[in-house]
């Protein structure tokens, strides 16, 4: 388990008022959760979110959105059950965060908050995915990949979204999974479709996927059948969570507002015998 640990110099805790500074601690269960260990620190300072992904020889993998020397997403792995890390690596460096809040809508995208995966099929191939700024194109999602167990990444990552360069809508809140056979998914939220609102505001749920570890990514896949209104998510259109999901069987999970409100709503994302992805919900 990991998390942001933040701490304070007095109560109650207030962020504004005496907040001092940020931890991404780790703890472990050896016993089915009944007990846990004494949490570790792997980083501190300009940081969040992070996430574990556990390979296939055991390997442990966190990653987190840092920015104490430039946006970068940092990774370390633990070889030993979570005993010991090795240094932190960055799978992508460089980056400029998403608008807070995104171009034409209002709901918070508080920083280009990273997931990770690990192949089934290869303990080696691990995967770390965001959306960041990209200029015109305003948010873009991209992937960089490791194929040596995280110790070199992606010089360039691939952009993921197929729609035009310099097209100014935005893909945000992306997640990637690996299934049984290797193949790589990413999904996300994307606002591509919505050509009346200047910057693009209501959005759907998109998917592509890689069948050569994570090098190229197919056609971008509309997932939803709607698109949903940011602004009837209960919060003044301004919170439709931080993330979405998507299982490693395929099946993709986020924030609906097509019924007037926020519901959860999921679709298993099938491919069909030309080997294209076909979704339905």
């Amino acid at each position: 388990m990991v998390w942001d640990d933040d701490v304070y110099s007095a109560c109650p805790q207030n962020f504004s008022t005496n907040f001092v500074q940020r931890h991404i601690s780790f703890s472990v269960s050896s016993d089915g959760g009944a007990s846990w260990s004494a949490p570790i620190i792997l980083a501190t300072g300009c940081l969040v979110a992070p996430v574990p992904a556990v390979a296939a020889n055991s390997d442990l993998y966190v990653v987190w959105y840092d920015c104490n020397a430039g946006v970068r997403q940092l990774v370390r792995r633990s070889t030993d059950g979570g005993l010991s890390f090795d240094p932190a690596v960055a799978a992508a460096h460089g980056l400029i965060p998403p608008p807070n809040p995104l171009v034409g809508s209002r709901f918070r995208v508080n920083a280009a908050f990273p997931a990770i995966a690990t192949d089934p099929t290869n303990a080696d191939n691990v995967y770390v995915t965001w959306s960041s700024n990209n200029g015109p194109s305003q948010t873009d999602v991209f992937v960089s990949r490791s194929l040596d167990g995280g110790i070199t990444w992606s010089p360039t990552p691939v952009r993921i979204n197929d729609d035009a360069l310099g097209n100014p809508r935005d893909q945000f809140f992306p997640w990637i999974a690996v299934a049984n056979d290797g193949t790589v998914r990413v999904m996300w939220g994307d606002d591509r479709l919505d050509l009346d609102n200047q910057g693009g505001k209501l959005y759907d749920i998109f998917m592509s996927e890689s069948q050569d570890n994570g090098g190229s990514f197919g056609s971008n896949v509309r997932v939803t059948t709607e698109s949903s209104d940011p602004d009837f998510d209960g919060f003044g259109g301004t919170f439709i969570g931080d993330y979405f999901g998507l299982s490693a069987s395929g099946v993709a999970v986020w924030g609906d507002t097509r019924n007037g409100d926020q519901d959860i709503f999921g679709a298993p994302v099938l491919v069909n015998k030309k080997g294209n992805i076909v979704a339905r919900n």
